[in-house]
């Protein structure tokens, strides 16, 4: 669904007003990006749109995650496949993140890193990290300059980089209808929290 969007918006012969239409109801009428004044003045240009594209992980982070492993997760096998031979941690212990669709403009720069939702939740499946979810990837890879990537994606200025979460209106409406505890019950999310407790409690006596 909103691929078929995007995709209809980047072959339209107006196509710099509708994403800039999109873009001012989305983010304001201006770009909150410093030394522009418009929308226009960012898509301008030999605008390039890509799907499914795979952004590498920070190498700034995956290093701090290395160091800090034992903090953010607590599963003694998750920690005994994080190791390499010996006793240090491994230095690729994220992947590539996926992003559903980036919009790009080599001439300025300038690109949006979309990120779609329809009736799927956030992914929290991160292998090597607990408290890292699908979200905060996509935007550690924002701030993070490409340069080893092909052109035009090596030219993505991190300060000229936006976040756009794309999901139904119905959950914009109502935030809470998509958490766990409405999900499972008030009573089965208690018990969830017990267990996650007790698990905490049991690996901390074995370390």
């Amino acid at each position: 669904m909103g691929s078929c969007l995007l995709i209809n918006y980047y072959y339209s012969d107006n196509r710099n007003d509708l994403f800039s239409n999109l873009l001012s109801a989305t983010l304001g009428e201006k770009p909150p990006i410093e030394g522009i004044t418009s929308w226009r003045e960012c898509l301008e240009g030999n605008l390039q749109l890509y799907f499914e594209v795979a952004l590498p992980s920070p190498k700034s982070y995956k290093k701090w995650l290395a160091e800090h492993l034992q903090s953010r997760h607590f599963i003694p096998y998750v920690l005994e496949a994080a190791c390499k031979f010996g006793e240090d941690f491994r230095p690729d212990l994220e992947g590539a993140t996926h992003v559903d669709a980036l919009l790009i403009n080599p001439d300025t720069q300038f690109a949006i890193l979309i990120e779609a939702k329809v009736l799927s939740d956030i992914s929290c499946q991160i292998t090597y990290d607990a408290m890292r979810n699908q979200i905060i990837r996509n935007i550690d890879v924002l701030l993070e300059k490409n340069k080893e990537m092909d052109q035009p994606l090596s030219l993505r200025l991190p300060d000229h980089t936006l976040f756009v979460l794309l999901t139904p209106q119905m959950f914009k409406d109502n935030p809470s209808s998509r958490t766990l505890k409405d999900l499972i019950g008030n009573s089965e999310y208690k018990r969830y929290l017990n267990v996650v407790d007790e698990a905490a409690t049991i690996n901390e006596e074995r370390s």
